[in-house]
């Protein structure tokens, strides 16, 4: 009797044994898309997922706005924006040995909105007819685009648009309490009624009698 040896192959792709069939990632994900971030604040972890096989890399064109970065392993969004940026669509690509799968990530970097203004000088107490020091105005938050005040300021005082100065020379007797608003800067969704307001009492005396 003559016994013959015959090989058996054990399964495998192309012959190879034991090797599982790669599959190319699909329906990639993120957890947050659209994205809105605030200048200058670290944003929430962003997560990417998909379906299929495993990535071996993710990459995004075009570059992000400065200060966001993701993953080259996971896909995963984080940092602090530190440049403003109107909405834009992102397109990231993950990949293996099989194929890739990628997403439109829309991220837009909109300003802080300002805070807590004061005036060094309130409540403001002037004297009709003389010059009255220059009372500045200051904040938190992010930078200003504009000031304004209502109602109309006493006869003489002006309000400066830009830095929020009051300066001039009263020419007419007034006791006023103002409401100075404060506009959010460009780039960010305004709240119903898109300033931030601060009240200030400004009183014009004659030769310190009211």
């Amino acid at each position: 009797m003559r016994l013959l040896a015959v090989p058996l192959a054990c399964g495998g792709r192309n012959g190879n044994p034991g090797t599982p069939a790669v599959t190319a990632p699909q329906a990639l994900v993120y957890a947050t898309n659209p994205a809105v971030y605030t200048l200058g604040e670290a944003i929430t972890v962003n997560p990417a997922s998909h379906d299929g096989g495993a990535v071996t890399g993710y990459a995004v064109s075009p570059a992000l706005p400065v200060g966001l970065v993701i993953d080259a392993t996971m896909g995963t969004l984080t940092g602090t924006p530190t440049t403003l940026a109107a909405a834009a669509s992102y397109t990231v690509t993950a990949t293996n040995s099989a194929g890739s799968t990628t997403a439109i990530l829309s991220i837009t970097v909109h300003d802080q909105a300002p805070s807590a203004l004061v005036y060094a000088a309130n409540p403001a107490v002037y004297t009709l007819g003389q010059a009255i020091a220059t009372n500045p105005a200051s904040h938190g938050g992010g930078a200003v685009t504009g000031y304004a005040v209502a109602p109309t300021l006493p006869a003489g005082l002006t309000l400066n648009a830009a830095t929020g100065t009051l300066t001039g020379t009263p020419t007419a007797l007034a006791v006023i309490h103002e409401t100075a608003p404060l506009p959010r800067t460009s780039g960010r969704a305004p709240l119903s009624n898109g300033s931030f307001f601060r009240k200030n009492c400004f009183c014009i005396e004659r030769g310190g009698v009211m």
